[in-house]
């Protein structure tokens, strides 16, 4: 249970006396501030957050495990590189979008944090604030950003390059007022390719970027590196048609090798009702540039037969052959009775006798009561219960999938849900 508290100096004072009995313990600290637009200061003797931090952190830095700071300033924060937090391995840093521009901006360094290995970094939009903060880049496992194209460039092209423990990126992009070229340099000022060695787990999130795929060169955002160890993509892209998938980016795809794990989710006008052919052929290319994958995960809307019976795999079609995990998802205010035909369904599993688990994950995001007595659901289940003989498991259950994204059930991050509270 989350409560709000004002602190003025006599509450700090107690519960820096508590942090003391505690220090010496491994702490987890979550810190949500209030939004300067909405609060309405009725205390004269409230603390500035700055001044909080201060206070909160000076007694337990040496055991801080785990900080989570939501809607903070740059100001707010600036002292943090003050301290010693010799332990804190996980830091979730989220900017308020809402405040003004900082006072005064230098360098927010954590070089005081060498244990410091998972990062998520939602940035202000001000392109100084954001770029002025520093992580310990060589020992990072895991960072999650949510910024917009400008800071994406500059992460890419100036600290991407230190990152040689990362295994797990992801970048949420979304639209600013800059009109920069994005990405357009990057091949003319990298020509060698920087190998990112331990790199796993790439998601890169561009539905939410306003501006026209061909305008737009965030598909090829793979270009300056070699990527030896990839496991998994993520991909979430705005609405797709044949132009937007280009040659060079799915060259860039061929060189994934090691890539067996695809997540692809597309987003679609709210009005529209069908998928039509016109995306099969762009998602066949893309499946064509990754022959090795296992495991397919799919979010479209509002159905998925086009697709489906496409990779039923016969003499003319034999697009992704090792396939053995196939997961999709289920809206029924998207979907309905349009999520897929059941002989379609039947035909693809008979096809594919490598394959070893169906699971369809029921999106019902803001809802007390799942909905998985569907009657679409129920015809799927009847068309998968001859299968299950031969091994096959079906898997249909309710997940909590914010805008369709798999990051949020990747099961990587679930022993850090703090990690996506991005925004």
């Amino acid at each position: 249970m989350r409560k709000t508290q004002r602190w003025n100096h006599t509450a700090l004072t107690f519960l820096a006396q508590w942090l003391q009995r505690a220090k010496g313990m491994p702490l987890d600290i979550q810190l949500v501030s209030i939004k300067r637009t909405w609060s309405r200061r009725s205390d004269k003797n409230e603390l500035p957050v700055s001044s909080f931090i201060n206070r909160l952190i000076e007694p337990i830095g040496g055991s801080l495990t785990h900080l989570l700071l939501k809607d903070v300033t740059f100001d707010d924060i600036s002292p943090l590189s003050l301290f010693s937090l010799p332990s804190l391995e996980q830091l979730v840093l989220s900017f308020d979008e809402s405040a003004e521009n900082p006072k005064n901006v230098s360098a927010l360094t954590f070089a005081n944090a060498p244990a410091l290995r998972r990062v998520s970094f939602s940035g202000s939009l001000v392109e100084e604030a954001d770029r002025s903060v520093i992580f310990p880049w060589s020992q990072l496992t895991h960072f999650l950003c949510y910024n917009n194209p400008d800071y994406c460039d500059f992460f890419l092209l100036t600290y991407l390059p230190f990152c040689n423990q990362l295994r797990f990126l992801y970048l949420d992009l979304h639209d600013s007022a800059s009109e920069q070229p994005y990405l357009q340099n990057f091949l003319n000022t990298m020509p060698n390719r920087i190998v990112l060695p331990n790199l796993e787990t790439f998601s890169l999130d561009v539905g939410n970027l306003n501006i026209p795929y061909h305008e737009s060169l965030y598909p090829n955002v793979l270009f300056p590196f070699e990527l030896p160890n990839l496991r998994k993509l993520q991909l979430a892209l705005d609405y797709i048609d044949d132009s937007a998938i280009t040659p060079s980016f799915l060259n860039e795809l061929r060189r994934l090798e090691s890539v067996e794990h695809l997540s692809l989710t597309i987003d679609y006008p709210r009005n529209s009702t069908t998928t039509g052919p016109d995306i099969e052929t762009p998602l066949r290319d893309i499946f064509g540039a990754l022959p090795n994958i296992k495991t397919l995960e799919l979010s479209l809307s509002p159905q998925y037969s086009y697709l489906v019976d496409g990779l039923t795999l016969s003499a003319q079609q034999d697009l992704l052959p090792n396939l053995h995990s196939l997961a999709l998802t289920f809206n029924s205010a998207d979907h309905g009775k349009h999520f897929i035909h059941p002989d379609i369904l039947t035909q693809f599993v008979n096809s594919r006798t490598q394959l070893e688990k169906i699971t369809i994950l029921v999106n019902e995001c803001g809802r007390d009561r799942p909905d998985l007595g569907h009657p679409m659901l129920e015809l799927v289940r009847e068309a998968l219960q001859p299968f299950i003989s031969r091994g096959l498991v079906q898997d249909i259950r309710q997940e909590t999938m914010p805008s369709q994204r798999w990051i949020s059930v990747d099961p990587e991050l679930r022993a850090w849900p703090e990690l996506l509270e991005l925004h």
